[in-house]
Formats: C-alpha cells, structure tokens, sequence
C-alpha cells in the first residue's frame, strides 16, 4: 500500500499471473473489493508484469481520523504497507505574518512537473509563472514535500494551489489552519468524476468505484474558495450542478515552435503523442491502430507513429503495419511533429483539455479530433470527427492534400493562440485569485484577503 487517507487508498500487488483481488477494511468493517490491474507505466519499467497491478479506491464516506486501514489478499495476507492508521496531518499553529516579504503562493502537486511526462505538468509551470507575475513568490511541493513547506511558510501563504484530489483532500485543513484568510485554489487536472462516468460507460465498471470517487470529488470541491478548471465545458457543468461554486477557467500557455515543420512533401504519417499512465490515452491508441488506420490503409501505405510517456507492453501492432513505437518522450517533437502531416485523437472517454491537440497545432500540424478531445477547446468543426470511418476519410485528405493541410494547420492555430498566449493565462489567475493583473501604476498588486469561513471536511 502506497498512500491511504480519510477519503481513499492506493498502491499497487502482483500476485502470480492474475491480478490480485484485495479487500480493504476499515476497523475491520469491509470497505470496499478492488482488483489489482490498473496500467502504471512504473510498474512496467520496473518488471512487475505488464505494469497492470495498481489499484485505486476512493471511499463513499471518510474514513474517521483514527481508523486502522487494512489491505489483505485473498489468502488474508496483508499487503506492505499495511496495517495503518489513518493520521490527520499536523496543523502548524496559526500565524499572521503578512510583512515577511512577498505574500507566498503554495503550489502543490502529486508529483514534480515534468512537461515531457504530461500536459498537466505545462500547466503547473504556465500557472507559476502567471502567479509569478502577479505578484507572489512562488513555491512549489510535492504531496510528500508539503507538511515541511506548510510548516516552514505558516502564516505567509496567501493562495494554496492544490493540483488534484488527493492534494487537496489532504491538505486543506493544514492550510487553513496555519495560514488566516489563505484562499484555496482547487485545481482541476481534469474533472474525475465526468472521466469516470465516461469510462463506465464505454469499458464498464465498478459502480460503488464511481460512487466513492464522486464523494470524495464532491468533498474537495466543497473545501475550496475557488475551483479552478482549465476547460470551459467542466466550467459550465461544475456551475449547473454546484451553483454556489466559484469557479474559473484558467487555460496554460502554449507557445508556437520556433523550429518550422520540413516541407509537406518531406513528411508522411499519423502521429499520436500520449501519456499512457492515463487510461483515455491507451484506449484511443488501440482505437486508432485497430479501428482507425485499418480503414486508413484501405486507400494506401500511410505510417503511423505513435510516441509517449509509458508506452504500454500490452499495445500491439497488426503484422506487417508501417507502426511506429516511441516510448521517448523527450524527443516527441522531434521524433513526431517533424515527421508526421497530420495527428490524431479518437478519445473514446476523457474530460478536461488535450494538451496533444495543443501542442499538434502549436508545431503546425493539424489535429483530428474526436468530440471528446475537441471538448473545451476552440478546433475548427472540420477537425471533428464522430467515429472511425469519418476519422479515416478526413485523415486521408489532410494527409493527400497539401492546401487543405496547411489551410486546416493555420485555422486551428488561429482559433487556439488567443485562449493560450502567457498575458490571457495571466488575465484568467488574476481572477481566480482575487489579485488585479495589473495596478494603475503598472505594476501587481494585491486585493484583501478574503475572510476565513468553516468548512467541512
């Protein structure tokens, strides 16, 4: 067992070929049975099968402070890790010291942002620097890292930026606490609970998994002074369902390439650049091997290439395909956008924003959609496209035609720059925080803090 909190536990068990069945209990009341096969890219590197041995579970009611949390196989053999019991984190006591120099904006993630590894990682480091720019200093830590930050920085932090569920679940009392008037800032990397459902209804599923992850979402999203999303579509469904909500929309900045693509003539192929620890990534990948460019390749050879974070062993390439697999991040824009005339995105399931069709459109190759990856972003309708066969025959022609290419290239970009230029992402945090962009001196300055106001956990 990895980590375990009030609202949820994870971690990851390999037990002989299949995956494992574990049962979680809470003062030994069963709480919930998860098998052990979710995909980790981690866990692959490291050996552990195909790296399809992690489990996640969010629990429908929070676990007491106090609770012991136990992880037992079938056999009842417990897993390393556990038991243990569920420990509040410790609350640094309250301070007020607004002149010890720049007022401080904590940002906390699961992990360290690596912008080779995800597009939430190029919105971590795009949303420091806005914050950057309005005025704070900025620091960040990982989930790991944040009880010493919140210790050391007591009293300082005007605005906590937690970055996902379990960040935002587990701190936001510690920051309250030691920090009066701080307005929390609950950042979506995408909206879970949408994703999820979407899942469920494509893949199937655990409908109490659904249910405790909807509690648990539901719990942070009532904790938080602003909810902070990057896509207006969740905006407007995070507004209907939770009027008392504030929520803002706050995109990242996506700078067009400074290296010009080679010639049309000089590329040739789909591309397809993911993040494959993100279930919606892995499943669009098979879609377009084995859905999508069958039907491609009915009209001629097109390559496919197909790069990443974490390519999945599991993903296969039909015999005699002109596939190629890239697990190399780093190089993706070398190694796909320089080679490739057009990219793909037949997201099944999902929510959120796409960094994939950002980036596509910031290097000047147009980007073919899916409605789910256009959800939230300004693509041109013609980059749309409902299912496989419609997918395949638009491919075709952007990949064939040279102007239409180049036509369909400029007008996505020109539709996207304006939502994710660095002065609009500025714009969009200055609201989320309360902070003016700009004072009428030219300069930032700072709004009062709001007033403290109890919340539930």
């Amino acid at each position: 067992m990895e980590w375990a909190g009030r609202f949820g536990a994870g971690g990851w068990a390999r037990l002989g070929a299949r995956p494992a069945v574990l049962d979680l209990h809470g003062d030994g009341r069963l709480l919930a049975r998860v098998t052990a096969d979710e995909y980790r890219p981690d866990l692959a590197r490291a050996g552990e099968g195909a790296g399809a041995a992690a489990f996640m579970r969010w629990f429908a009611t929070p676990l007491p402070a106090g609770t012991r949390l136990t992880v037992t196989a079938a056999d009842g053999a417990h897993l390393p890790g556990s038991p243990l019991r569920i420990v509040p984190m410790p609350m640094p006591a309250a301070a007020w010291r607004p002149d010890e120099g720049e007022p401080v904006a904590l940002m906390v993630d699961e992990a360290a942002p690596d912008p080779a590894r995800d597009a939430a990682s190029a919105a971590v480091l795009s949303h420091a620097a806005a914050l950057r720019a309005l005025g704070y200093a900025v620091t960040f830590a990982t989930l790991a890292e944040a009880p010493a930050a919140l210790a050391c920085l007591a009293g300082r932090v005007r605005i906590a930026w937690l970055h996902r569920m379990r960040p935002m679940l587990d701190l936001h009392m510690a920051v309250r606490a030691a920090n009066p008037g701080v307005r929390i800032l609950f950042v979506l990397a995408d909206l879970a609970s949408l994703r999820a459902r979407r899942a469920q209804t494509v893949l199937g599923g655990d409908a109490a998994a659904l249910a405790g992850l909807c509690a648990a979402e539901a719990a942070a999203l009532a904790a938080a002074d602003v909810v902070v999303t990057h896509s207006a579509t969740e905006a407007a469904l995070l507004g209907a369902a939770w009027p008392a909500l504030r929520v803002a929309v706050v995109p990242w900045a996506v700078t067009p390439a400074a290296t010009a693509l080679p010639p049309f003539a000089a590329r040739a192929g789909i591309g397809f650049i993911g993040n494959f620890g993100h279930a919606p990534n892995r499943d669009a990948a098979r879609v377009l091997l084995e859905r999508v460019m069958p039907l491609l390749w009915q009209r001629g050879e097109v390559p496919c290439v197909i790069a990443g974070f974490g390519l999945p062993p599991a993903l296969t390439v039909p015999a005699g395909a002109p596939v190629t697999l890239l697990d190399s991040p780093a190089d993706a824009a070398a190694s796909v956008w320089h080679r490739v005339r057009v990219s793909a995105a037949p997201l099944r399931f999902g929510a959120g924003i796409k960094g994939k069709v950002l980036d596509s459109f910031a290097h000047g190759v147009p980007c073919l959609c899916s409605p789910v990856a256009a959800e939230g972003l300004a693509v041109p309708p013609a980059l749309i496209a409902g299912d496989a066969a419609a997918m395949a025959a638009r491919l075709w022609h952007l990949h064939q035609d040279a102007a239409a290419n180049a036509a369909a290239a400029a007008d996505g970009a020109a539709r996207l720059a304006p939502l994710h230029d660095g002065a609009a992402v500025r714009r969009a945090m200055a609201g989320a925080v309360g902070r003016p962009a700009v004072s009428p001196a030219g300069s930032p300055r700072a709004a009062p803090a709001p007033a403290p106001r109890p919340r539930t956990a």
